[in-house]
């Protein structure tokens, strides 16, 4: 990453922040892109935001590079909008198939079909009928925090410091936005998987229950042709289910265990592990039961609209001699067919 005067730099946006409550040279101008396409779209500004630091979207940084010939591609040089290279290194959900989708804008209808047709000259063929009229998205917003150390962000401009400064915002958007995809409520928050309505469960009991491969098998029957026609079957649980595959027998006498088909790399499945499944769920008198999820995860959406909006506050962790960042952005989360995902909601892990 280039820290020259011609590239924008988060950490010299922070310096000037902190110093003069404003910024100038190139990180100015490229806030004051952001600060219209906020206006834009109808995002609040802060309070301050002569000293808030705006980061406009990739596409409003490719037409303000393509304006100034002396300015590289800022959407290549300001990692705060690498997103694609983050939720891939990140997200467990976008490693499974899952698509992000940045820089949107306004209200968006997404397609909600579970087929699509293709036909030959002269053979007749039906239009596919949508499973229902598609789905409107307009994001919701979302703030992340993160501190960073004042002596650090003081210190010359470095594309080192300046990475550690962007990594930490950008794992902690991306953990948020995966948490909501798998669990969320849809109340104030994205609506996750395990919240759709049109899920189907597989119960193990009144109170929860053991998994078996048996269960596993009925998943994959229920998927049916939502996943035939992509071939991309996965399976997404937490590290607790995960240690009860590992130690449960696939059959009476192979000696092999569940969790070890999940590894051959010519498996027709896959399957990732993250924490963001959630562990503390209840069923009648069980307590404590995990998630197991199966499905094509290339149904799944992770959006995201316009720029972010980066709030320095130099005074809530002043005596530890911290800032505390802000990032204000808009996202949201979309399945595109509903019937591309089942689950078990009540796995008894202990």
């Amino acid at each position: 990453m280039n820290t020259n005067a011609n590239s924008f730099s988060i950490q010299r946006a922070i310096k000037a922040v902190i110093r003069d409550n404003k910024l100038t040279g190139i990180e100015a101008e490229i806030s004051q892109e952001g600060i219209k396409e906020f206006r834009s779209q109808g995002r609040a500004l802060g309070s301050a935001f002569p000293g808030n630091i705006y980061i406009p979207s990739s596409e409003i940084l490719k037409q303000f590079s393509q304006k100034r010939s002396a300015v590289p591609d800022m959407s290549k040089t300001i990692n705060i909008l690498n997103f694609n290279g983050a939720f891939e290194k990140y997200s467990v959900l976008v490693q499974l198939g899952a698509k992000y989708i940045p820089g949107l804008n306004g209200y968006i209808k997404i397609p909600n079909t579970d087929d699509a047709t293709a036909a030959w000259e002269n053979e007749d063929f039906t239009d596919p009928t949508p499973i229902t009229g598609g789905i409107d998205k307009s994001g919701i917003a979302l703030t992340a925090f993160a501190t960073c150390s004042k002596n650090l962000a003081m210190q010359e401009d470095s594309p080192v410091i300046e990475n550690i400064i962007l990594s930490q915002i950008m794992k902690a958007i991306i953990f948020k936005v995966q948490m909501a995809a798998i669990n969320g409520s849809g109340s104030d928050e994205p609506e996750g998987i395990l919240e759709n309505s049109d899920l189907e469960i597989i119960s193990l009991g009144d109170n929860g229950g053991l998994l078996s491969d048996d269960h596993l098998s009925q998943l994959e029957q229920i998927l049916g042709s939502a996943i035939t026609k992509s071939d991309s079957m996965a399976y997404l649980c937490n590290p607790d289910v995960r240690r009860i595959l590992r130690r449960t027998p696939l059959d009476a006498g192979s000696g092999v265990m569940i969790w070890d088909r999940f590894r051959d790399q010519n498996a027709d499945n896959r399957a990732g592990v993250t924490t963001s499944v959630p562990n503390n769920l209840t069923k009648g008198t069980g307590t404590d039961l995990s998630a197991i999820i199966a499905g094509n995860f290339e149904d799944l959406l992770l959006m995201q609209w316009g720029g972010y909006e980066v709030i320095v506050d130099q005074y809530s962790l002043a005596k530890s001699n911290l800032l505390k960042l802000h990032i204000n952005s808009t996202w949201d989360v979309a399945i595109t067919n509903p019937n591309s995902f089942c689950a078990i909601k009540d796995v008894k892990t202990s």
